[in-house]
């Protein structure tokens, strides 16, 4: 193998993670609204979390889901400082622009932004590793709705449904 297909492959797999963080954020966002019913594409929202099912088993158990984590918030730490701040956000339209078109590039880090920004619990302008862990963590909980800490599919695809319920009852 090349080092051009090597250096593809690596971008490649970058792109994957960036693209499997907006799933999460975006999960997150589906988590903590009522309204969540009305947001379409849970099926491919589910599809593209399962993708961190590392040992191909249809489930996402806590070390999948965390490794998974793990390697989106090193591929969006442009800098290696262990933080995330918005600049680094932005700085995603790039691969983004390559793998979805120049719509994704300029809205993904527009929506991205506020949401990963939310998780900056000491306010300092900038989501550590362990406030981003921590949310993370806690959006795994909210997924996992029989509580055996592994996620299916099939509870990625009910959660918009398990939250309105919820918020009748």
């Amino acid at each position: 193998m090349s080092s051009v297909d090597i250096a593809q492959m690596n971008l490649n797999r970058r792109i994957l993670r960036k693209t499997l963080l907006i799933a999460l954020v975006l999960a997150a966002a589906l988590a903590g609204t009522v309204n969540a019913l009305e947001i379409p594409g849970a099926r491919a929202l589910a599809d593209l979390i399962m993708r961190f099912d590392s040992n191909g088993n249809s489930t996402i158990d806590t070390r999948e889901w965390q490794d998974g984590v793990a390697g989106s918030f090193d591929d969006i730490d442009g800098d290696r400082d262990g933080k995330i701040t918005a600049v680094e956000i932005d700085d995603l339209s790039g691969p983004l622009e390559q793998e979805a078109g120049t719509v994704a590039a300029t809205l993904v880090p527009k929506l991205l932004s506020p949401l990963i920004m939310s998780m900056d619990a000491n306010k300092d302008g900038a989501v550590s590793r362990d406030e981003f862990i921590k949310k993370v963590d806690e959006m795994f909980a909210r997924l996992d709705a029989n509580k055996d800490a592994i996620l299916t599919r099939t509870e990625l695809i009910d959660l918009p449904v398990r939250m309105v319920t919820a918020a009748r009852n």
